[in-house]
């Protein structure tokens, strides 16, 4: 079923971490909106080495916080 593997995928696409300039890109924001959020604590981040990496189901769930 259609509907089925479009959930299926979307719950997939939530669960992944995202780069900054994928998250950037799927918020449709520049990369330094990302790092000025994560400054002023808006948004989560996660930090590997040098790496930073962003949960979607987290970042979109600080969001939703902010719209309330």
């Amino acid at each position: 079923n259609t509907n089925e593997h479009s959930r299926a995928l979307l719950s997939t696409i939530k669960n992944r971490y995202l780069s900054a300039a994928e998250l950037a890109s799927y918020l449709g924001v520049g990369r330094n909106s990302i790092a000025n959020w994560v400054r002023q604590g808006l948004i989560p981040e996660i930090r590997l080495g040098r790496r930073r990496l962003y949960r979607l189901d987290r970042i979109e769930s600080a969001l939703e916080q902010l719209e309330r």
